[in-house]
């Protein structure tokens, strides 16, 4: 299944990610959790997988982990925004957010 966001950007249903693009994720979690980050801070954060870093991010989007939008001053520069470990576990389990608020 397939949704399409604002700005032209589509994201594929959540799924498991592979071990090699977990580790990934988790480096970038644990330096911007859920703040927004470019490509540049990407690829400092994830030094040595700068020729990769183009699949590293377009899997990540495709699995439902990250979502990217156009940068409203220049669009050829992309925003990047983490999915919560969390809300992408409980989408993948089909389950409902637990969250004590709701």
């Amino acid at each position: 299944m397939t949704y399409i966001l604002s700005k032209s950007i589509t994201v594929m249903k959540t799924k498991p990610l592979p071990k090699w693009l977990m580790q990934r994720y988790c480096k970038l979690w644990s330096e911007f959790g859920e703040k927004e980050f470019d490509r540049i801070q990407a690829d400092r954060t994830l030094s040595g997988d700068k020729t990769a870093l183009a699949v590293i991010l377009s899997e990540m989007r495709k699995a439902g982990w990250l979502r990217v939008e156009f940068d409203e001053e220049d669009a050829r520069k992309r925003k990047y925004h983490l999915t919560p470990p969390e809300t992408v576990i409980n989408k993948i389990a089909g389950g409902k957010n637990h969250n004590a608020t709701e």
